[in-house]
């Protein structure tokens, strides 16, 4: 799931307003991973994991975690995350379920429907007219309710639409443009001119770390999302996925972004890359 969906009564109800609030800002970073998860609110095995992997996956740390909460707590080796919406995440498979099937079904078009006008009801006898005395009833009130639609004291006493105006015929949509994946030198050289731009500790060593496993991600999945919905525009999905990973989680060179430019440019430098 893309969202939290939490009723308010939840952030009403006692357990949330007794809980301290860094228990409360815990319990929704695991809300939040539960959700990215769709694991039903219980992380399995969770009681082995380090102060490290708790910063990693779900940004909280092993002491967070463990501190006695009614909003969350271990049962045996696995974590409870009270209050996930299990009912919306169960909705929300049954529809992408129902979306890889091809969701609704296609309306029949006019053309291909098909023609019982000439079909006799069941119950009829053999050589029952009572069908061609209903449409010549229908024929003769047609015909009547023409005649009357012509006003009273005009001229020529003709019929007062002759033809009827058919709207002009809808244009057939665009065709959308196929997709062409980049390659990784470029997938890598966007990520690089972008992420920086949104946290400064995206160092060039961490970009590029970043950028190609998400680039190897998306070629494995056939460049479709986590939802298995076909990426239209790499650019923009890419990087709004990779924003919100951590920056010091690729690489452990803390040297800035703008400082590995500033050397990357310098001719004489031995990081120095001479632009072709």
């Amino acid at each position: 799931m893309n969202w939290i969906n939490l009723n308010i009564d939840v952030i009403r109800g006692e357990e949330y307003i007794d809980a301290e609030p860094v228990s409360r800002a815990t319990w929704i970073s695991l809300m939040a991973w539960c959700c990215s998860q769709e694991n039903g609110g219980v992380i399995k095995d969770a009681r082995s994991w380090g102060d490290r992997k708790w910063q990693q996956l779900c940004g909280v740390t092993l002491a967070e975690v463990e501190t006695m909460c009614l909003l969350y707590g271990f049962e045996e080796q696995n974590l409870v995350v009270n209050f996930y919406p299990i009912e919306q995440e169960s909705k929300v498979q049954k529809n992408r379920a129902s979306g890889k099937k091809g969701g609704r079904p296609r309306k029949i078009d006019a053309s291909q429907a098909l023609d019982t006008q000439g079909e006799k009801p069941c119950g009829l006898p053999v050589g029952s007219d009572s069908l061609k005395r209903n449409s010549n009833s229908k024929s003769n009130s047609k015909s009547n309710s023409k005649s009357n639609s012509n006003p009273s004291g005009g001229s020529g006493g003709g019929e007062l639409f002759d033809e009827v105006d058919t709207p002009p015929k809808k244009q057939a949509k665009k065709k959308a443009k196929a997709f062409v994946p980049p390659t990784l030198e470029e997938f890598v050289a966007h990520a690089i001119e972008k992420l920086p731009t949104h946290n400064a500790e995206w160092t060039l060593d961490r970009v590029r770390s970043c950028a190609s496993l998400q680039f190897d991600t998306y070629v494995d999945q056939d460049w479709h999302d986590g939802n298995g919905k076909k990426i239209s525009n790499w650019k923009t999905k890419s990087i709004n996925a990779m924003i919100h990973k951590k920056p010091w989680s690729f690489g452990s060179n803390q040297q800035s972004f703008a400082d590995q430019r500033a050397e990357a440019s310098n001719p004489f430098s031995p990081n120095y890359q001479r632009s072709c």
